[in-house]
């Protein structure tokens, strides 16, 4: 329908707000396909009714939104009737079908009323809106406008309605979007890339502009293949106010990424997200490193981090590999969380042979809520000959964990690798320890193999410490070989539990040292750390000279000049024994001395041969056991002069022995060397064989100290405070200052500061010359006498006054007074008024005091003290005789009361006779009292024999003298003590020997 006039259009126009400039319906447009299209936000004027021309029928419009949101038309209409018309606004969708229906006012008598309608959830498409004829008598008027108004939130970018076309989101970047609007879709897709495992957290924001509450969109979280991993309903809030909510999911992996669908159940929904990942409390290990292939290498006690089981993408292997610096404890400290609430998940820790074989596996614990907990896992014995894998699996979704491992190691440090063989052993020297290690797993080494070089022949002894981690105690096996390697002797030796080192000492006597031996060490435990050394405790007797085992190789020997020692049968060493020497006839006596380390006696045989090596005679001599010499004299009766032989043969395992030398007077000294022939039995003699009694003590010089001790003389130069003086010609012999004692005696100095010929010591007046009460001249006319006073200053009375400075007093020299000193008598004034009294003598002529005078106290008599602190004396002091000190011998053996065993008698072990003729010899007992055993044998075994106790014996030692049988008949003598005296000895005279 055509305007009235070109003014009422521009009116129309000014009326309808937010408008630019309008437009004009285009007729005939009563039907979609005649729609006059409308301009976004212009106003689009028309009329409808009995106007002129009069048209009665409906008016349609087309139009697409450049956007989502809600359509708002805005109108101005009015009629020509008296009163408002409700005008019908239809909004159809692009098939015509009506989607909406309003109302809007159109004012009476021609005035323009303003109205508006919105509708909400429209999309970018094509729609119609029809105009109805409210009354066909009156002609309506109208203007109107369309807009969209917008969401809260912008759209997202299209299409993204499925995983092929998802937009990708960056974490923490809001994403927002728009869905379920009219022509839109009902699907937005995204893919989210994780930048690390942790938990995936969800913030949200959504509304919609409709009335509608509570309603919800959905959100779901979907693996790479598009399968849901989570879903949530998430909230939308109405009338335009979004509505927000946080969201998480704990335990998802970085190592591919997901899909966030979002889709709703309420019509023109917008809504922003973004997402953020909680990093789990301990980072990520480097992958791959699920297989022994790509293992981890960790060092030694060096924390490292993992993330393991982490879903979507799950990988649920961490291996690492170990190589144990040591061998030892292998000990896993070990932390673990998880970031959901259970607190009982575990993580299995596999230990592995370098093969992955199975070693032996831990449960170890994974805490909630990101709170890691801990545990230290231990298994002892382990070797680092080879490496070791650690593989870690969770039974738990999402664990992060961090590890490290250390080696407690052995005790004892390992040997030097590898000696497991003879051809590898190591050399021990004597007497030096040395570690090792042994049977170590998983890659076990089980022998050590040493080698012994014993410095000499004796008992070999090892000495053993060995430990292991193990709680229960454990066992080695030592094994000692030849140097064949054959099999000699073998010990069981213990391994203590706990890491606590246990020690035993084996032995095997008889062993030579002319070849080595292998000592073998075998783990029977597990894991065993040992320290071990050998000792050889030699024989008694060395071999002095080395001789041959047949005549040819036989040492020349000459008993008047030395002894002869030497060793048989020890392993490796000789069997037989050769010597030679020359006899000059008569009989041919030998004194022998032979032990053994076995426990009992055992014989052996000595042979005499000719100069051409034919027999002679045997004699069988015997060895101790125990190590105890036993002495036999070889007697092989008269011979004539010449060469002989002597063969040692036929004698226990590991002999030794001493052919004596010829001593005629006894003293241990060999004929050849002795100096003094006939030296007194029992005296201890010097090298030469001399006694004290044999040599010149006195040197006649009055500044020694003149002693002989087993013939050794010394003469020492006595000077007690070494000032070069001796003390017999020195006054005073501890003074280093003073020969003689001078003015103050020995110890004090004769100091003469004043230079007045009186030693300090009894000068009163040290730094003034002259001493109290002399006459001196104090320079004062007016002044006299003048003298030196108490204070050591020169001084006098006013002339004219007396003694007490009284002119005309009575205080004249010779008158009474007092010097206030209680040890004199009888004051009086001197010539010079110095008030000097006579001397008490405090002497009370008791032995038993120290007499003294004090000036103020008097004269002071002090109790001696008797005590000399020797316990054998009898402390006691006389008036008259004074002190005495008595030594207490209640039976007169020389031994003080308080050091004799036996005070009212004789000494244990002193001879007795206990009035019984069936016992003896009788001695006195530990009890003090005298008995004896049955009559029977004397100390040699002779019945009724003179060796009895406290007879005299030999001991068969040159070392001790005065040899006697005790109370139990042990020959026992007393030890010589050496004083070194170098003596040329003499140079003997040239003998002819074969």
């Amino acid at each position: 329908m055509q305007l009235h006039n070109r003014t009422l259009a521009h009116a129309f126009a000014l009326a309808v707000p937010l408008c630019t400039w309008a437009q004009t319906e285009i007729e005939p447009n009563n039907g979609s396909g005649q729609a006059t299209a409308l301009t976004y936000n212009t106003a689009m004027a028309g009329s409808i009714g009995a106007c002129a021309p009069t048209d009665n029928t409906d008016d349609y419009f087309s139009f697409t939104p450049p956007s989502q949101g809600q359509l708002r038309v805005q109108s101005s209409m009015s009629n020509s009737g008296p009163t408002d018309l409700e005008v019908t606004f239809q909004v159809r969708q692009s098939s015509t079908a009506v989607i909406g229906t309003f109302t809007l006012t159109a004012g009476a008598n021609g005035v323009p009323v303003n109205d508006s309608f919105q509708f909400p959830c429209q999309g970018a498409g094509l729609y119609y809106i029809s105009i109805e004829n409210p009354a066909g008598v009156a002609c309506t008027n109208y203007s109107f406008t369309y807009d969209m108004v917008a969401p809260v939130f912008t759209n997202d970018a299209e299409p993204n309605d499925g995983s092929g076309s998802a937009v990708t989101v960056g974490v923490g970047v809001w994403q927002e979007g728009q869905i379920d609007f009219r022509y839109g879709n009902n699907s937005d897709y995204y893919r989210i890339d994780l930048p690390t495992h942790g938990v995936l957290n969800i913030e949200w924001e959504a509304e919609h502009a409709g009335t509608t509450s509570p309603t919800t969109a959905e959100l779901v979280l979907r693996q790479t293949s598009t399968a849901a991993v989570q879903t949530w309903d998430l909230p939308v809030g109405a009338n335009s106010t979004p509505a927000t909510q946080s969201v998480s999911i704990d335990c998802r992996s970085d190592s591919n990424f997901y899909y966030l669908s979002v889709s709703t159940d309420i019509c023109g929904t917008s809504y922003r997200f973004r997402y953020t990942v909680t990093p789990p409390l301990f980072a990520n290990d480097a992958e791959p490193n699920d297989g022994s292939g790509s293992a981890t290498v960790l060092a030694h006690s060096t924390p490292t981090e993992g993330q393991i089981n982490f879903s979507t993408y799950t990988e649920n292997n961490d291996y690492y590999r170990i190589d144990l610096p040591t061998q030892g404890i292998l000990n896993i400290q070990w932390e673990a969380e998880n970031a959901g609430p259970n607190g009982t998940g575990t993580v299995t820790a596999t230990l592995r042979q370098s093969s992955t074989a199975f070693i032996t596996s831990w449960d170890l614990p994974v805490g909630a809520n990101s709170v890691a907990s801990s545990q230290t896992v231990s298994i002892d014995c382990r070797s680092n000959t080879g490496f070791y894998y650690l593989s870690l699996a969770s039974d738990i979704c999402g664990v992060s964990y961090r590890f490290s491992y250390t080696v407690t190691p052995p005790i004892f440090n390992n040997d030097l690798e590898p000696n497991n063989g003879s051809g590898q052993d190591t050399a021990i020297p004597h007497s030096t320890p040395t570690q090792g290690q042994i049977n170590f797993s998983t890659y076990v080494e089980n022998v050590d193999y040493y080698r012994l070089d014993l410095p000499t022949s004796g008992i070999l002894n090892i000495h053993w410490e060995g430990e292991h981690a193990s709680a229960t105690p454990g066992t080695a096996t030592l094994t000692l070989r030849q140097t064949s390697t054959a099999f000699l002797q073998s010990w069981t030796v213990p391994v203590g539990a706990s890491s606590i080192p246990v020690s035993q000492t084996v032995s095997i006597n008889c062993r030579g040292n002319q070849n080595f031996y292998y000592l073998e060490v075998n783990g029977v435990s597990c894991g065993i750390s040992y320290e071990l050394s050998y000792t050889v405790t030699p024989a008694i007797y060395a071999i002095e000279p080395a001789t041959g085992f047949s005549s040819g190789g036989a040492a020349h020997i000459r008993l008047d000049s030395a002894n002869v020692q030497g060793q048989l049968d020890f392993f490796y060493g000789q069997s037989t024994n050769y010597y030679r020497f020359i006899h000059p006839g008569g009989p041919l006596v030998l004194s022998m001395l032979a032990e053994h380390a076995g426990p009992t006696v055992a014989d052996y045989t000595v042979r005499l041969r000719s100069s051409s090596t034919s027999f002679l005679q045997d004699v069988t001599g015997s060895a101790g056991g125990n190590s105890t010499p036993l002495s036999t004299t070889v007697d092989f009766g008269v011979r004539g002069n010449g060469l002989y032989y002597i063969e040692l043969f036929g004698t226990p395992c590991g002999l030794s022995y001493s052919i004596n030398c010829d001593d005629a007077d006894g003293d241990g000294v060999c004929n050849y060397f002795d100096l003094c022939a006939g030296t007194p039995t029992g005296e201890g003699v010097n090298t030469d064989g001399c006694s004290c009694s044999q040599v010149v003590v006195d040197d006649g010089d009055v500044c020694t100290l003149d002693e002989c001790l087993n013939g050794n003389v010394t003469n020492t130069f006595q000077d007690a405070d070494n000032d070069l003086t001796c003390d017999a010609n020195d006054g005073c012999p501890n003074d280093p200052n003073k020969i003689a004692p001078g003015q103050c005696g020995c110890g004090i100095a004769d100091t003469d500061s004043d230079n007045d010929g009186i030693a300090n010591c009894n000068d009163d007046c040290p730094n003034l010359a002259g001493e109290q009460g002399d006459p001196c001249d104090d320079g004062n006319a007016g002044t006299g006498p003048d003298t030196i006073g108490a204070n050591c200053l020169c001084s006098g009375p006013p002339v004219g006054t007396d003694c007490e400075g009284v002119p005309g007093g009575p205080a004249v020299p010779g008158t009474a007074c007092d010097d206030l000193s209680a040890c004199t008598t009888n004051d009086l004034y001197d010539a010079n008024c110095n008030c000097v009294g006579t001397p008490v003598d405090p002497n009370d002529n008791n032995a038993c005091t120290t007499d003294s005078c004090d000036p103020i106290l008097g004269v002071i008599n002090t109790p001696i003290d008797p005590n000399d602190g020797d316990p054998c004396t009898l402390d006691t002091c006389d008036p008259i005789t004074g002190v005495s000190n008595v030594f207490q011998d209640a039976d007169g053996d020389g031994t003080c009361d308080a050091n004799d065993l036996c005070p009212g008698g004789p000494e244990p072990g002193t001879a007795c006779d206990d009035g019984n003729a069936g016992t003896g010899p009788d001695t006195i007992g530990l009890n003090c009292l005298c008995s004896g055993p049955p009559v029977g044998t004397d100390c040699e075994g002779v019945p009724g024999g003179p060796a009895v106790p406290g007879t005299a014996c030999d001991d068969l030692s040159a070392c001790t003298t005065n040899d006697l049988y005790d109370a139990n008949c042990n020959c026992v003598g007393t030890p010589v003590i050496l004083t070194t005296t170098m003596h040329a000895p003499p140079i003997p005279a040239i003998r002819s020997s074969v």
